[in-house]
Order: structure tokens, then C-alpha cells, then sequence
């Protein structure tokens, strides 16, 4: 089965559009969204219908979360926060309700798992950098196998049968049996890896393969719209440099 892995749309409908244009071209069976639909960019409300009506898999992020919980808002900096008022303002009742009632941490098949930032306590969302961090939520993975954005930065790490953890630099790999995973997809809508292009995985379970993909989209309509909306502009220049 072939799943499409997607994180980190953050509102940013002419990423994940000209996302879903790829991979109806490449073929999928099932998709997956890692969390933060929402957050950052100008089109929310477009973006959860969409994500709803394909049907996909969804965990939830701290930004979806943010919007239903006014907690969550202390946590983020001026502009994360700002943001997230005005998709609060501009959500319906149903969209938000949808946001409050995803889970944390599911298991879409045997073979894997997916959250959005952490395992140990997905809802605290640490982030995964680096191999000191990884090493340890390896310790909480229960399956061979996990999917986790946040970052906005693609990343794989390799746990061998000795317990030796190790960041691979690549962007495809046939998982290897005894194993265990831990993959980040990037970021479909604020990639922060240098590379504006939007981000997103395919993870094949039969042939036990991960591919990460990148494409182009119409990024200045995309900053347009975030600064036509009054959000801050920062949030709109940091899209055409991928940071």
C-alpha cells in the first residue's frame, strides 16, 4: 500500500494544491497529514476541507490545537500567536470542532505509526532534531516505523539492532528488517530546510520504501494573500526562501 505522507500545510493552499496535483499524477492509496493544517498562512478553512473531503489520516498539531485551546497561544512567539488568532477568527464551528477531536498518536497500519512532534507525550510537542533526541523517543516508538513533523525539516533516523541511532543523508531508503524509523517528511507549507519548494513523502509498505519529494508551487500568491490578510509579513517573505 502506498501512502502519502503530508505535514505542516499551515494554510498554505497553492502548496498543498499543486501537493495533491503530484500525487494524483504518481498514484496513492491513502493520505496522511501529520498535523498543522492550519497556522501561519491565509487559507485555513480551504486547506481542512480539502485535507476532509480526500479523506486523509490526520494527527493533530500544536498549531490546530492552539486554535481551540487559548493555552496552547502562550507558548508561541508574536507572530506563531497572531496568526492563530486570525484563523480562530475565520474557522467555522464544524472546522473547529474537526481540529479539537483529532488524536495525538494513531497507528494507520502495522507496519507504522504517526504523530507530530513526539511519542513520549505527543501532546507536550518536543521537537526532533537531532540524534540525542531521536535516541530517546525511540525509547516510545512501538511500532518498526513513525512518521512526526514540527520541524518543518526532512530528516530520517536509523535505530540498528545495538541501539545505535544514526541521521541518514538521504532522501530515499528501503527500510531495513530489524530496524526501527523514525522519518520527517518536511513541511508542505513553511518549509524551513532552505528549499521554499513544498515537501512530502510517499511510504510504500509492501516494498518497505520511503521516498521524499519536493515541488514547486505558486509561492508569491501565497505571500500575497498572507500580506493582503494583515498577517505579518514576515510570515510571507520567510516562504520564497525556505526558512
Amino acid at each position: 500500500m502506498r501512502f502519502a505522507i503530508l505535514s505542516d500545510i499551515h494554510g498554505n493552499l497553492e502548496a498543498l494544491q499543486s501537493v495533491l496535483k503530484e500525487l494524483d499524477r504518481i498514484g496513492y492509496d491513502a493520505l496522511i497529514v501529520l498535523g498543522d493544517v492550519v497556522g501561519y498562512g491565509a487559507d485555513p478553512s480551504e486547506c481542512i476541507e480539502i485535507v476532509k473531503r480526500r479523506g486523509a489520516i490526520v494527527v493533530k498539531g500544536n498549531h490546530d490545537e492552539a486554535v481551540v485551546n487559548v493555552e496552547e497561544r502562550r507558548f508561541m512567539n508574536i507572530y506563531a500567536k497572531e496568526a492563530i488568532e486570525w484563523t480562530a477568527s475565520r474557522l467555522n464551528e464544524a472546522q473547529k470542532i474537526w481540529l479539537k477531536n483529532l488524536p495525538y498518536r494513531i497507528s494507520p497500519d502495522d507496519d507504522f505509526e504517526i504523530t507530530h512532534a513526539e511519542w513520549e507525550n505527543p501532546e507536550n510537542w518536543t521537537y526532533i532534531f537531532d540524534e540525542y533526541e531521536a535516541k530517546y523517543q525511540f525509547k516510545f516508538l512501538e511500532k518498526e516505523t513513525g512518521f512526526y513533523g514540527h520541524t518543518h525539516i526532512p530528516a530520517i533516523f536509523q535505530r540498528d539492532r545495538e541501539g545505535n541511532v544514526t541521521k541518514l543523508d538521504q532522501n530515499e531508503l528501503y527500510l531495513l528488517r530489524g530496524h526501527k524509523y523514525m522519518i520527517n517528511p518536511g513541511s508542505v507549507g513553511q518549509p524551513r530546510d532552505r528549499d521554499w519548494r513544498a515537501s512530502f513523502g510517499i511510504f510504500d509498505t509492501d516494498e518497505k520504501y520511503f521516498e521524499l519529494h519536493r515541488i514547486e508551487y505558486d509561492v508569491k500568491t501565497a505571500m500575497k494573500k498572507i500580506i493582503d490578510a494583515g498577517l505579518p509579513e514576515a510570515l510571507a517573505y520567510r516562504l520564497e526562501i525556505g526558512y
